[in-house]
């Protein structure tokens, strides 16, 4: 009798991990960038894969944290994209997140302002030209 209620959590526990969509490998399926805030407030952005049970990774990782207006002239913060992999971070890889941690996750919209200082912060953009 205990091997069977024994089988029958394991295939009910299969079964809904077949049945049940995965948020996090939609997520990545979705290709581009995303965002991830994790707990703690923190906000990463990058490139999400799936790395086994339990958590997630995130290529070529940045921050984003308040700070002045890129333009120095609008009034109120503005956002900061940090890549990871620079002073004072010196992350060589990929950053990995446990999913218990993950407040919410998100797409980030192609072209966006986001995207392009995400791009720009990591290398993949050119940096915008100083006005004269």
């Amino acid at each position: 009798m205990i091997g069977f209620v024994a089988l029958l959590l394991i295939g009910i526990a299969i079964g809904t991990r077949i049945l049940t969509p995965d948020p996090v490998g939609g997520l990545a399926a979705t290709g581009g960038v995303q965002q991830v805030r994790v707990n703690g407030g923190a906000v990463y952005v990058g490139v999400v894969t799936k790395s086994g049970d339990g958590y997630i990774r995130i290529g070529n990782p940045a921050t984003i944290r308040q700070g002045p207006a890129a333009d120095g002239a609008s009034p109120g913060p503005g956002l900061v994209v940090e890549a990871l992999t620079i002073e004072p971070y010196d992350i060589a890889g990929d950053l990995v997140v446990p999913i218990d941690s993950i407040e919410w996750a998100a797409s980030v919209r192609p072209g966006s302002g986001l995207e392009t200082a995400y791009r720009q912060a990591t290398g993949a953009a050119p940096a915008p030209s100083a006005s004269p």
